[in-house]
């Protein structure tokens, strides 16, 4: 009995969610052309929040808290003229400013994002 007790007690105090750390930020960015950006993401389709914003071309981070595996979405938006605006090909940037993949996460994870303006995708990295 003792043993069963101090099984469920050790499972029940172990975390539900690890944290995860998200790095980012934007390089070879025309002279001129850099911006105030912030990442919007989304985990299994749902909207779970924003990052702060700062300057693109500097290391930017946010924490969230997940466990398993999850599709992760994250949207570059930048601050032009005053208003915050997604970067896609459609907003005249020159690709699709997006990152989007199923990732398992377990205990602390650091998801790095580069986004190089010379090239149409993110190189994405997930690191304990």
């Amino acid at each position: 009995m003792k043993t069963l007790l101090l099984t469920l007690f050790c499972a029940l105090s172990l975390p539900l969610f690890s944290q995860i750390t998200i790095k980012w930020k934007t390089i070879n960015i025309v002279e001129g052309y850099e911006y105030e950006g912030k990442l919007k993401i989304y985990v299994d389709g749902d909207y779970v929040g924003e990052t702060n914003s700062c300057q693109e071309s500097v290391w930017c981070s946010h924490k969230l808290k997940l466990k398993g595996e999850h599709t992760i979405k994250i949207e570059q938006w930048a601050k032009y003229q005053g208003t915050w605006e997604e970067k896609t090909i459609d907003n005249n940037y020159s690709y699709d400013y997006v990152y989007e993949d199923t990732l398992v996460f377990k205990k602390r994870q650091t998801l790095t994002l580069i986004w190089d303006t010379d090239k149409p995708e993110v190189d994405a990295t997930l690191k304990k």
